[in-house]
C-alpha cells in the first residue's frame, strides 16, 4: 500500500523538478550544451530513479 502511494509522488516530484530544470538549462546554455545537460540529467534521474526505488524495497523487506 505504501508502495503504491510512494511510487506516484516520486513520479510528480521527478517531473516536476525535469521541468524546472530543463527550463533553466534552455535559459542559460546554447542549444548544444543544452542537449548535453539534457541527456546528462535524464542519464542521473534514471540510476536516482533506481537507486532510490531499491532503497525503499529492501527497507520494506
Amino acid at each position: 500500500m505504501k508502495n503504491k502511494i510512494k511510487f506516484p509522488l516520486f513520479i510528480f516530484i521527478s517531473v516536476v523538478f525535469f521541468l524546472v530544470m530543463n527550463g533553466k538549462l534552455t535559459y542559460q546554455y546554447s542549444d548544444l550544451n543544452n542537449f548535453k545537460l539534457y541527456l546528462k540529467f535524464l542519464v542521473s534521474l534514471l540510476f536516482g530513479y533506481i537507486l532510490i526505488y531499491h532503497l525503499f524495497i529492501f527497507k520494506q523487506e
